[in-house]
């Protein structure tokens, strides 16, 4: 989403980046980028011996605005308070799992509803599921604002020359129906249920599932087993991290989300329907409101409504046409989820926060 928001030439503000950890970045980031130097192993302990760091950072660079990002980037704004800088919090995701979500990121999840009274002067949620989900846990409601994410829509648009060029790399017939599962391979994702969804799908049709993420690779041996144990390794492609999302849709017949918590508004469900794809997922977040059929959308866990709805989808496809335009009705829909209007939310709420002389 940050890349995103650089990458727009509405949004003429200089952003300069402070990455909590060492790691380099996987998105192609339009602005100097400075790390805290933590890991992902760093202790509780060493995490805020950073804030200090980060002072001195913000003092040197002396910023207009503090953009936490997350809730980590959220609790180390905390650094920053008491210079006289308006601070903003972003959150993208619903719900944590009390199973599969670290214990530290539920307790900073309860330290940040505490703090959000004090510290940010506006929380900008990406959803109004989002928002409602966290206000109930204690996030102050009057500091909340939503503004959607966004992408650039005419990126996504369907080419049927890509689809041909790619589908033909990865060794795809034009009868073969893919199922693309788009996203890092984590408990969240639940790959789980959509590869015995998709074992379904298979056993009746000409289908191949293409897996892109970090994790979705032939390194994995926890993936690798999984998709051993209902039979469809032979169908399935591993594509591990991916730069070029804009012809992996139009190369694909229909994406899947299976994720069983914590998804606000993903971004694969807004490029997806700007690709003119029809989409399968779980209820979570506002995803409902990206799919073509209320059917389409199924209840979290339950792989037998996936498969059928995925069947649903392969019925179909012979009937189907996919255009390089969207449709009116669907190009309206998506008019709030583009780059263009979200960039420009975001430039009102910056402008809002710091003056609006401040930012041109």
């Amino acid at each position: 989403m940050l890349a995103n928001l650089l990458s727009s030439q509405r949004l003429s503000v200089d952003h300069h980046i402070l990455s909590l950890l060492v790691d380099e970045p996987f998105f192609r980031f339009e602005a100097p980028v400075e790390t805290l130097g933590l890991t992902r192993e760093s202790s509780s302990t060493q995490a805020l011996g950073k804030l200090h760091q980060l002072r001195r950072h913000v003092n040197r660079i002396a910023p207009d605005l503090v953009h936490g990002w997350l809730y980590h980037g959220n609790a180390f704004s905390v650094g920053a308070a008491g210079l006289g800088i308006p601070i903003l919090w972003s959150i993208h995701n619903t719900t944590l799992s009390a199973t599969n979500s670290k214990r530290s990121t539920r307790l900073l999840d309860r330290v940040c509803a505490a703090l959000s009274w004090h510290v940010p002067r506006r929380i900008l949620y990406c959803s109004e599921t989002a928002r409602l989900v966290h206000e109930r846990n204690g996030y102050a409601p009057s500091r909340g604002v939503v503004v959607y994410n966004g992408v650039d829509l005419s990126a996504f648009r369907f080419d049927a020359l890509r689809r041909s060029k790619l589908r033909a790399a990865l060794g795809l017939t034009e009868d073969e129906f893919a199922v693309a599962a788009i996203g890092r391979f984590d408990q969240q994702k639940n790959h789980g249920l959509i590869a015995k969804a998709f074992a379904t799908v298979a056993r009746g049709a000409d289908a191949r599932l293409l897996l892109a993420g970090a994790g979705c690779s032939e390194s994995n041996t926890e993936l690798l087993v999984m998709l051993e144990a209902v039979g469809i390794r032979g169908r399935s492609i591993l594509l591990g991290p991916r730069h070029d999302m804009d012809a992996l849709l139009s190369a694909c017949d229909v994406v899947v989300i299976g994720s069983s918590y914590g998804e606000a508004l993903p971004m694969i469900a807004i490029e997806a329907a700007a690709a003119g794809l029809p989409m399968v997922a779980t209820d979570v977040g506002d995803v409902a409101r990206f799919a073509e059929q209320p059917d389409d959308v199924v209840p979290r866990g339950d792989a037998d409504a996936m498969s059928k709805a995925l069947l649903r989808v392969q019925a179909g496809r012979t009937r189907r046409t996919r255009r390089e335009g969207l449709e009116e009705a669907r190009a309206k829909m998506l008019e709030p989820y583009s780059l263009e209007h979200m960039s420009r939310a975001y430039l009102d709420l910056y402008r809002g926060l710091i003056g609006r002389g401040r930012v041109r």
